[in-house]
């Protein structure tokens, strides 16, 4: 197993912009199984000239499925089910409020898609987002073939009466 490892580990080896700086940062895969990958991560500093590990790769380094959208700015994290997948997102907070350069990732978003227990129902999409320091969930019915864990893409299915009203 370990062989397995230490190879993945040197083929799969990719220099990816992580920390959104414009500056390639090192991504090597630890761990994974069938779907799931947990990554190593080294930061590129241009001060020191070198790849470091401080609070922010670390806490990277936590996240199963770690993605990062440049376009949006944003962290990733998810699981993919096959029953209520989770999507979580962040963005890097660079504000020296606490500690001069330390950077970490606050959340911004966080989604569920609760597949219900029983085929073919409709599905519940719950986001919380996060704001100014306060978090708020909304909830919403989307249709049974919504495979979006936001339900970002899936139209909203219009609640059902009760029988006999």
């Amino acid at each position: 197993m370990l062989d397995y490892h230490a190879e993945r580990f040197v083929s799969d080896l990719q220099p990816t912009d992580l920390d959104i700086d414009g500056l390639p940062d090192i991504l090597a895969i630890r761990d994974g199984g069938a779907k799931w990958v947990t990554y190593c991560v080294w930061l590129f500093d241009p001060s020191q000239g070198k790849f470091v590990q401080d609070a922010l790769s670390r806490q990277m380094e936590e996240f199963a499925n770690l993605t990062v959208d440049v376009g949006r700015r944003q962290i990733s994290t998810f699981t993919i089910g096959p029953t209520d997948p989770v999507r979580d997102e962040y963005r890097i907070d660079t504000r020296p409020v606490i500690r001069p350069a330390w950077r970490r990732l606050l959340p911004v978003r966080s989604c569920l898609l609760d597949t219900g227990r029983t085929e073919g129902a409709d599905r519940i999409a719950s986001v919380a987002t996060y704001a100014n320091g306060r978090e708020v969930v909304r909830r919403r019915t989307v249709s049974a073939s919504c495979n979006d864990t936001c339900g970002d893409g899936c139209p909203t299915v219009p609640a059902k009466k009760a029988e006999g009203n």
